[in-house]
């Protein structure tokens, strides 16, 4: 973790070449467009607006190891803000935020992430207007981006109360990822899950899934939307499953002669 100004961040590009962010699948055509965004000279921030579930943290990844690769923003600092720095600046009364204002004004050449934006102003006109007053200042200097994410019904409120402060964005809406692809993504988890963490993994001891498995897995999460949606909702009933599967197999050791 590093700091500007003492305002925690996360440096994604630093994290992308040292190959310590997590594997993402699809995205192919968000990155693109996000990319060009960014690459643009005006309306240059981006809200990514999605259910809860569906990926908006995987694609700030995916972007931030592509960026990281990509000569075009060979100059530009990827910053994710720190979670904790989050809550607290939408705590706090106006008349407190000039040190974060001042540390704000010390950004250059840096593409600002804020993740899950939209859960700390939603219904709160006091957390949005701490970061309106931080963020406006951001929309005018041409070598800062902003990339905001949110779910649908936070970002209907925000343009119900604050439509002006969205002008400053272009929204890119997460469609859901093909079977290919959510299969893919689940094929990955079952490896992570079947060994990685597991109290059977040093002995070699894992579990594995036929891809006719994992299809049923995703067919359940479409057909009851209660198990949360994809691709985290299979995810979470993949673990359960290999956890079950764990401790069934955990019992049958410990009780054979």
């Amino acid at each position: 973790m590093n700091d500007f100004s003492k305002i925690a961040y996360y440096d994604l590009k630093l994290e992308a070449l040292n190959g310590r962010l997590p594997e993402a699948v699809g995205f192919e055509k968000e990155i693109d467009r996000l990319s060009r965004i960014i690459s643009r000279k005006l309306q240059h921030n981006a809200v990514l607006s999605a259910p809860s579930g569906c990926g908006k943290t995987a694609l700030i990844y995916a972007w931030a190891k592509a960026a990281a690769r990509n000569p075009g923003f060979a100059n530009k600092k990827i910053a994710l803000l720190d979670a904790g720095t989050l809550q607290k600046i939408g705590q706090l009364p106006q008349s407190s935020l000039a040190n974060f204002m001042d540390a704000f004004q010390t950004l250059e050449k840096c593409v600002l992430i804020i993740d899950s934006f939209g859960e700390m102003v939603y219904q709160s006109l006091g957390a949005l207007q701490n970061w309106n007053t931080l963020l406006k200042p951001l929309f005018f200097k041409e070598d800062i981006n902003i990339i905001l994410s949110m779910q649908p019904e936070e970002l209907k409120w925000l343009e119900e109360n604050k439509s002006h402060f969205l002008s400053h964005f272009e929204t890119l809406k997460i469609e859901a990822q093909p079977q290919e692809k959510q299969l893919e993504i689940l094929k990955q988890a079952s490896k992570k899950f079947g060994l990685s963490g597991r109290s059977d993994a040093k002995a070699g001891k894992h579990i594995t899934f036929e891809d006719g498995v994992l299809e049923l897995i995703l067919k359940l999460c479409k057909r009851f939307p209660t198990l949360g949606q994809l691709p985290k909702g299979a995810i979470r009933l993949l673990d359960e499953a290999i956890a079950s599967q764990m401790s069934t197999f955990s019992a049958f050791h410990h009780n054979s002669p």
